[in-house]
């Protein structure tokens, strides 16, 4: 879908849920004036004036975000003084209902709401960091200039066995050609013998006319001496490698500057009882890329924690049967959710009970209604930290990929949507073949090489969506959700075909690795433990057939 597409599906969507409030609005209203003319003629008149309480909270928190502030603003005065109305009843004071009814009856409707183009939900907000977007990660872009043309090519076909799309020439004046309209990602730069060292400031001023924001360079040469260095740093040059190149190192370092594949999309939880609200939350964090899940009720948000397993959870502090406090009580008893963001989204405006909010468990409190813009950047901010500080405690260190423990659970989420929706899911073992040997001959630094350049091959060729895993010494797991057998085979072959032709360097030789790889996918109702279980087997399998080759279960 276009983005012209995508802003006009949003903007019919905001408007069918604008004009659904409205409707509802007036229905609301209508019941408040039945309720107060029934009033007079009630013994108790504390159970009809928290009613009214609740609905005039309700109102302040929506009516703003659907277009209409002034009547927000009306409704939480109103509210504020119906709270005190209901503590001198409760005293035996009498209830001035008359004055009540009128204050009501002032509350108007719009007849129409602001036009789209005065509305802060009109446009289809940014997408954040952790957006869907389309499944493929668009591989990064690299310009390679060297004089010599065998030996350009011959790193070009190196660096597309890891999912980059490099570009070479051999003057720096074909460049702006091979990049009409993006610059590249990275560019790698190749010193010839027989130049000198000092002119790679020069070419570095050249590639900056070229493309004004340098992109991070990198330098290969035949020389180790200081003066090239030197010349490299002065040069503002990010990385130095020696010829003969060891091509894993130099990805290693292009992963470290450009960054590793982008994030899945972030998954938020809403527990709100307006259900209107709660959808308008709903589309405009989905519109920023977002997975997004609601519930009114308490009881089923708590079983989505397991299900969905949300990582931020905004919810409303006043609700009927478990206020947004009690619920995040209840959440942060569990040791697994102790450090979810919970964000209060209410219309509560009184400092004193958002600081009691806030003690309650909460990390930080936003008041309705919230421009949409600033609902998607705290969203966004809050799960991105809670992602990074995830991501040091959950990932490999030597690889990136995530650790045995959390790749199991990746996979358990992944089985949960997959038994939701009925889709298919495939789970991937693969073991690099006869490690040990490379360990022993090479030394264990070297071993770590190897183990880093599967993992960067692992990254940049599957999808984003997709989960991958260190499950342990030299074997690795990948969950690929929505994907069948015949497609994890295709893309695990090209996987295994472009490891076995990349040169490893060390003690001035050079070898190549191999792996085994087993696939299985999972049947609607199948368990992690069958599916992991079947893929060990089928991984098994293609070791006793001879290794270097693939099993599906």
């Amino acid at each position: 879908m276009t983005a012209k597409e995508d802003q006009k599906l949003f903007e019919s969507q905001m408007e069918l849920l604008r004009e659904g409030y409205r409707e509802k609005l007036e229905h609301q209203l209508s019941e408040m004036v039945k309720l107060l003319k029934n009033l007079e003629k009630s013994l108790d008149p504390l159970p009809a004036l928290e009613t009214l309480r609740q609905e005039l909270h309700k109102i302040a928190g929506g009516a703003g975000i659907f277009g209409m502030p002034e009547l927000g603003k009306k409704a939480r005065t109103l509210e504020i003084q119906m709270k005190g109305i209901r503590e001198r009843a409760a005293l035996g004071k009498e209830v001035p209902v008359s004055e009540i009814l009128a204050a009501i009856m002032a509350l108007h409707v719009p007849e129409s709401l602001p036009d789209k183009g005065e509305s802060a939900s009109s446009m289809v907000p940014e997408k954040s960091f952790g957006s869907a977007g389309d499944l493929d990660v668009e591989e990064p872009r690299l310009l390679i200039i060297d004089p010599d043309d065998k030996r350009g090519r011959e790193l070009v076909l190196a660096l597309r066995y890891f999912g980059y799309i490099p570009r070479h020439c051999s003057r720096l004046s074909s460049a702006a050609s091979l990049f009409p309209h993006k610059a590249p990602q990275a560019i790698l730069l190749s010193l010839s013998s027989s130049e000198n060292p000092f002119s790679v400031t020069t070419l570095a001023e050249e590639i900056k006319d070229l493309f004004p924001e340098l992109p991070p360079l990198l330098v290969l040469s035949d020389s180790l001496d200081f003066s090239t260095r030197l010349a490299v740093a002065r040069a503002g040059g990010q990385g130095f490698f020696i010829r003969p190149l060891d091509v894993p190192k130099v990805v290693d370092r292009l992963e470290q500057l450009i960054g590793r594949r982008e994030m899945a999309p972030y998954r938020v939880l809403i527990v709100d009882d307006e259900p209107m609200v709660a959808e308008h939350f709903c589309l405009v964090l989905r519109a920023a890329g977002m997975e997004v899940h609601r519930e009114e009720d308490a009881a089923r948000a708590l079983d989505m924690l397991s299900t969905f397993r949300p990582e931020l959870i905004l919810m409303d502090v006043h609700m009927e049967d478990c206020s947004g406090t009690e619920l995040a009580g209840i959440i942060r008893m569990e040791e697994e959710w102790v450090g979810i963001p919970i964000l209060y989204l209410s219309a509560e405006s009184k400092m004193e009970e958002q600081i009691r909010a806030l003690n309650s468990g909460g990390d930080d409190f936003i008041t309705k209604p919230v421009d949409d813009a600033y609902l998607v950047a705290s969203v966004s901010a809050h799960v991105s930290r809670a992602r990074r500080l995830s991501e040091l405690m959950a990932k490999d260190s030597l690889t990136g990929l995530l650790k045995h423990i959390r790749i199991k659970e990746a996979l358990e989420v992944e089985m949960s949507r997959s038994n939701r929706d009925g889709s298919t899911l495939c789970v991937v073992m693969l073991d690099l073949d006869h490690f040990k040997r490379v360990n022993d001959t090479w030394g264990h630094a070297t071993g770590d090489r190897v183990i880093k350049a599967l993992a960067h091959l692992l990254t940049r060729r599957l999808r984003r969506s997709d989960s991958i895993g260190r499950y342990g010494g030299e074997e690795f797991m990948a969950v690929l959700p929505g994907c069948t057998p015949e497609k994890a085979e295709i893309l695990m072959e090209e996987i295994r075909k472009n490891l076995k032709t990349i040169e490893f360097h060390a003690k001035e030789e050079v070898f190549n690795v191999t792996c085994s790889i087993g696939i299985a996918c999972s049947s609607l109702g199948s368990s992690p433990e069958e599916v992991l279980q079947a893929a060990d087997q089928a991984l098994y399998r293609a070791k006793e057939e001879g290794r270097d080759r693939i099993c599906i279960s």
